[in-house]
């Protein structure tokens, strides 16, 4: 297991902690985590274009949702981009699609109508960081 995976599970058990008793994500954790997760990826394996480019999509796509009353806030966002470094390109659409999966089948298995995003975004990360070229050849994408 690399740093950043270490950095990125120590990390988000805080904040998920957080984000199911008081529904917030800490700034205070949040945003020195996210520089520092960034550094290490930078440092390690990452390009700076590469990170760039998947937060502006990233970023585009929120915002679209945070249209969406109640169903997203800001710490969602701030969360989303600590999760970036590491994503890829291949694993940036599976996250999508299973965080949405995840939080729907969450949603309908505890009959709420909202509930935290956080551990579905976490879930996401893990499972397409670790399985997205599995996933894609499940489909029949050759990776």
């Amino acid at each position: 297991m690399n740093l950043e995976i270490v950095i990125f599970i120590l990390i988000s058990i805080i904040i998920i902690s957080y984000d199911l008793a008081k529904r917030i994500v800490p700034d205070r954790i949040i945003i020195p985590s996210t520089i520092i997760l960034w550094s290490v990826a930078l440092f390690f394996e990452k390009s700076l274009l590469e990170l760039g480019m998947l937060t502006l999509v990233a970023t585009i796509i929120f915002v679209g949702l945070l249209a969406t009353p109640f169903a997203f806030g800001g710490g969602d966002l701030r969360y989303l981009l600590f999760c970036i470094p590491l994503l890829d390109i291949k694993s940036f659409a599976w996250f999508f699609l299973l965080a949405g999966a995840l939080q729907a089948a969450l949603l309908l298995f505890l009959q709420k109508r909202r509930y935290a995003f956080v551990p579905t975004m976490f879930a996401a990360t893990l499972l397409a960081h670790f399985y997205a070229d599995s996933l894609w050849q499940f489909v029949g994408v050759e990776t």
